[in-house]
């Protein structure tokens, strides 16, 4: 079946984008990607000096793609507002909402904002030949960094054309120059939130463009996420690991992997899957060593060195703060258990290989170094 025609992608609809930083000074590469440096004591001296002329010598571009969910509407989804500003004015010269419809994601209207409010914007210039500089702002880093590289990706396509629009605006004239420059979101700036308001309205116009990659992929990621939930509710719990497997399957890294230190981390899962340094994982796996606990228990379990092992008794109240008689399920398998066996571990030293909590190590420092012998080249070898 024949697909639409994507509006946003014909160059004869060219529309820009959002509001103005006043007084800063940026960069002034051919092409360039910078992330802006406010003075706030008087964002408006240093640059002030430097204006002479019209204060058209310079368009300033702003974008910005918000998501929608509009129950009533069937057309939610990404949208674009945009606006274009000349330098020193707070009037805006251009504006326009567009949706993207249900079946494409924000990083899509990131892009298809940067393209077009570039078109427009170079379209001004081509028609003013003050204007020699180009300032596009974006708070989005990942669309910066994309944008001017058409690599095979999602959105390679807009990346393509704004690559070869882009090249060809500076090869007409070795004076312009344009810059794609991070600004802040949701920080009370006039071009973002009229920007916001553009893409709020453009959230509810109905689209012909037809779906995207990102959005092919992000739908794809969900089904595959809800089969692999749906299998792992479905299976049953056994092993060791059992009464710790609470949590679903997800894609993303836990809290507690991005926060823990990873020596600790590595030996919270350890205890959680029953993979650890006790006597009941050796006489399975390492039958050489001894099962014995050093407080005398004839086998070592991973429950006798979390609920009643002397050796761990002055920090044995980490874990009763959150289960008065340090239920295993709910050490294992819970939030705010796996946050307290964490503290526990890290402070008793438990489940490693001594027992006894680790000495942190101390980087070399270059003082300790040895002092490097002679080299191949500057010994004599005797010919």
């Amino acid at each position: 079946m024949h697909q639409p025609a994507n509006p946003l992608l014909n160059f004869q609809t060219t529309w820009a984008l959002r509001g103005v930083f006043q007084g800063i000074t940026w960069p002034r590469d051919r092409i360039a990607r910078a992330k802006p440096k406010i003075d706030s004591e008087d964002p408006g001296a240093d640059e002030a000096e430097n204006v002479e002329g019209d204060e058209r010598e310079e368009e300033r571009t702003w974008r910005d793609a918000t998501v929608t969910q509009l129950r009533c509407q069937p057309c939610h989804g990404p949208a674009v507002g945009n606006a274009v500003l000349p330098r020193g004015s707070s009037s805006q010269v251009f504006a326009r909402s567009l949706g993207l419809g249900s079946r494409a994601e924000v990083y899509d209207g990131e892009l298809a904002g940067l393209l077009l409010g570039a078109s427009k914007a170079m379209a001004l210039a081509r028609n003013d030949p003050r204007i020699k500089h180009i300032h596009i702002f974006a708070d989005n880093t990942s669309a910066i960094k994309t944008i001017f590289d058409p690599k095979p990706r999602s959105g390679q396509l807009y990346s393509h054309v704004f690559h070869k629009k882009i090249c060809a605006f500076l090869d007409d004239d070795p004076e312009r120059k344009v810059e794609i420059a991070w600004s802040p979101g949701h920080c009370d700036i006039d071009g973002n939130e009229r920007a916001d308001t553009l893409a709020k309205m453009g959230a509810e116009m109905a689209t012909e463009a037809g779906g995207t990659r990102s959005h092919a992929l992000h739908k794809a990621k969900e089904k595959v996420q809800k089969s692999w939930v749906k299998e792992w509710k479905a299976a049953p719990k056994t092993g060791n690991y059992a009464i710790a497997n609470r949590f679903p399957p997800s894609l993303k890294p836990t809290p507690h992997f991005k926060s823990l230190k990873r020596e600790v981390f590595g030996r919270v899962t350890q205890c959680r899957i029953g993979h650890c340094f006790s006597g009941e994982y050796y006489s399975r796996f390492v039958p050489s060593e001894n099962v014995n606990c050093p407080c005398g228990e004839e086998f070592q379990t991973r429950e006798h060195i979390l609920r009643v092992c002397p050796r761990y008794e002055d920090q044995r109240h980490i874990l009763r703060s959150v289960s008065r008689d340090i239920s295993l399920p709910e050490i294992l398998g819970t939030k705010d258990g796996i946050t307290a066996l964490a503290k526990f571990l890290e402070e008793s030293g438990a489940f490693t290989k001594t027992g006894t909590p680790r000495r942190p190590q101390e980087l070399p420092l270059f003082d300790d170094e040895p002092d490097p012998g002679e080299s191949d080249d500057e010994s004599d070898d005797g010919g």
